[in-house]
């Protein structure tokens, strides 16, 4: 079952707000997290990052969370596997989308993480 179908029966029998469907919400991308995880430490770039695109849609506020935070650290882990297949343009793109989502959160850890995403970035494109 794909996680998009869990979370919308999830979604209609709790509500967004309800802790039961946050907490379940937060238990599939974490899963999702691991899995593409440990893609990449098996060298598998390709199917983490396709794993993690296949999420992004989860993490609009609005559909399926409130909170930018899941959102940011999708995009952030989708630009570390666009920087690991050298497509420099594309990651930079998809961090400051995390960039820009980080300062409407105003979560400074959020801000950090993606900021120094962005100096790897820039640092390996010198």
């Amino acid at each position: 079952m794909r996680p998009d179908s869990v979370l919308n029966v999830q979604l209609q029998k709790n509500g967004l707000a309800s802790s039961e469907y946050r907490t379940y919400y937060e238990h599939v991308m974490k899963f999702i997290t691991d899995e593409s995880l440990k893609r990449l430490k098996t060298g598998d770039v390709d199917g983490a990052y396709k794993l993690l695109k296949k999420a992004e849609s989860l993490t609009i506020p609005g559909k399926y969370t409130d909170s930018q935070e899941p959102r940011i650290d999708l995009l952030n882990h989708i630009g570390c596997c666009l920087r690991r297949q050298s497509k420099n343009e594309l990651a930079l793109q998809t961090f400051n989308e995390a960039l820009k989502a980080s300062k409407i959160s105003k979560n400074p850890e959020m801000t950090a993480k993606t900021s120094l995403n962005l100096c790897s970035m820039y640092r390996q494109v010198d």
